[in-house]
């Protein structure tokens, strides 16, 4: 074992102030040379509910390619139990695969490696790796926390250090990476390695101590670094029938569509994705209701006489799970008045009837929101349908629009064209926003520690309680203007009060609005001068996260790199 190197140790102590940038290239020279020795790298593929683990996993070996870290004839294993539950999520990622065990070549910026996708069993006698190479990693991985049954004395199952460990081996890799989507909690951050016996380096909670120093490196605060998505993008991959007929049939036109939404961005509409109302937990009053608070935010823009909101505006909804957006149109008109009545004051149900929708007896086309479902089977007319009901739009009405799964990156190059803040929920999608440091609102999903999930203070900390003030301000503006934390429909009040933000969607959404499209020009007096503040604050964000020093990636190799056996005897082939 080559033991740690106090230099380092000494820079990377307080990893979340800035590391000297001399000491982070010395060891990143490092981590290059351990990199391009690899013959084979072996990627464990843990496939859950939603998209995120894989999506996550798939992005760091990307970003190895990209970066032009590995040797062109390195070759990429990426490890699923079961290809058919995965197959859809990975061809999300990685266009250029057939969905079959052979290799392919996976390209990213100007290099490319080899893959190939393999069934590997880890419980069974099934498949066995036969030998030994260095390296191997997962982006996201839920694992069973220990418990005890009642009336025994010991846990059920192992604890996740151990069970690290045991993937580890069944892989059969020296040194394995383990890392999570931003803030996961769920299965660990760590180096498990064998070198003279099992080892395991916590990423996460625990210290290194060398020398009496003390390490902490809470990889769960950091996000991966990510490049914004190239112009002019290429939408080549995505829109081949005969590449997507076996993984999902409406995907090159789903593609086609948001290619059309993109192009006109800016230009000729207002774009505004939202991302993650598809969960179990989900129901149709909370969707209808985050649906209506951002069209209340979008017409009092509007009313407040912001020239880039007076724009032909369209509401994109990313379905991947729930059939509830299918049927947005219907149970949003069916809801709209009784969940007004059952949650605002009798002057905001007047503002929302004055402004969202037309009185009732005219005709539907002049309602202020319209809706164009595009989830279900699409055909070569859906871009003509999409044409025609944008043009018939005037510059105050809303379209709101559903749309099935994406590709991860058509999924980040509609995030990066947003020109209102979007709306997302997971993990992996807040690594994208975190890099592209503009105002985004984060869908809450109940948890006690929230607040700094979806709004980190800088630097990062372990604190949830109190997070920074501004930080602590743009959770209640989400858990305000979109939806709370509970879940739970929010309550439309007066804005009177002299807290902000006040418990007013179209106020609070409106000023986040704002701070998106032109915050140099907003001169509403408020507490904390927020204007200036909110601006400030996801510059900063985009200034610390999208850094290549502050990658958990890098971190995490560097790490390997300097407490690890720096002269590795790879055996793949």
């Amino acid at each position: 074992m080559a033991g740690l190197d106090c230099e380092f140790i000494t820079n990377i102590k307080n990893i979340f102030s800035k590391i000297d940038k001399n000491s982070f290239e010395k060891q990143l020279k490092v981590t290059k040379e351990f990199l391009k020795e690899q013959n084979e790298i072996r990627i464990l593929i843990f496939n859950t509910f939603g998209s995120g683990h894989i999506g996550t996993t798939i992005r760091m070996m990307l970003r190895l390619i990209e970066l032009g870290y590995i040797s062109k004839d390195t070759r990429f294993v990426l490890c699923c139990e079961k290809i058919e539950d995965s197959k859809t999520n990975i061809k999300c990622c990685l266009p250029n695969w057939d969905g079959t065990m052979r290799d392919f070549e996976v390209k990213a910026g100007d290099y490319s490696a080899n893959a190939v996708v393999i069934e590997y069993f880890p419980n069974t006698q099934s498949f066995v790796f036969t030998y030994q190479i260095d390296l191997g990693f997962v982006g996201g991985l839920d694992l069973k926390q220990p418990y005890l049954k009642k009336g025994e004395k010991t846990s059920i199952e192992p604890d996740i250090r151990t069970q690290i460990i045991n993937i580890r081996k069944n892989l059969n890799v020296k040194y394995f990476i383990v890392l999570q989507p931003y803030q996961w909690t769920g299965g660990g951050y760590g180096i498990s390695y064998n070198n003279n016996g099992d080892n395991f380096y916590d990423l996460n909670n625990n210290n290194i101590k060398e020398d009496q120093k003390e390490v902490s490196f809470l990889l769960k605060q950091h996000s991966l670094f990510l490049d914004e998505p190239k112009e002019p993008f290429d939408w080549t991959p995505f829109t081949d029938e005969k590449k997507w007929k076996d993984f999902d049939t409406g995907m090159p036109e789903r593609v086609k569509i948001v290619k059309e939404l993109t192009d006109k961005a800016e230009v000729k509409i207002n774009l505004l994705p939202v991302y993650g109302l598809a969960g179990h937990w989900k129901t149709a009053e909370q969707i209808s209701g985050v649906a209506l608070n951002i069209c209340s935010g979008i017409m009092k823009a509007q009313e407040d006489g912001l020239e880039q909101a007076k724009k032909r505006t369209v509401i994109l909804f990313i379905a991947t799970q729930n059939e509830l957006l299918n049927d947005l149109e219907d149970f949003l008109k069916e809801t709209i008045w009784s969940y007004l009545y059952a949650n605002a004051s009798d002057d905001c149900q007047k503002w929302a009837q004055d402004n969202l929708f037309e009185d009732k007896d005219k005709d539907e086309d002049e309602d202020k929101i319209q809706f164009l479902k595009m989830n279900k089977e699409l055909d070569d007319k859906a871009i003509g349908v999409l044409e025609t009901k944008i043009n018939d739009l005037n510059s105050k009405q809303i379209l709101i629009m559903t749309i099935g799964r994406l590709p991860q990156e058509v999924f980040d190059y509609v995030y990066a064209k947003a020109t209102l803040p979007p709306v997302l929920e997971g993990a992996g999608s807040i690594e994208l926003v975190l890099n592209l440091g503009r105002p985004y609102f984060k869908v809450l999903n109940g948890a006690a520690n929230e607040a700094y999930k979806s709004y980190p203070t800088l630097p990062p900390n372990e604190c949830s309680s109190n997070t920074g003030a501004i930080a602590t301000i743009c959770h209640k503006i989400a858990s305000r203007g979109i939806i709370d934390q509970n879940g739970n429909p929010l309550k439309w009040e007066d804005p009177k009060e002299k807290a902000y933000p006040p418990k007013y969607p179209p106020l609070i959404v409106s000023d986040m609005i704002k701070v998106f499209c032109k915050p140099d020009i907003i001169d509403d007096p408020k507490p904390l001068k927020l204007d200036d503040a909110l601006k400030e604050y996801f510059s900063d964000l985009k200034n610390y996260f999208h850094n290549i020093q502050n990658c958990k990636l890098h971190i995490a190799l560097n790490v390997l790199t300097n407490i690890v056996d720096k002269k590795p005897s790879s055996t793949g082939s």
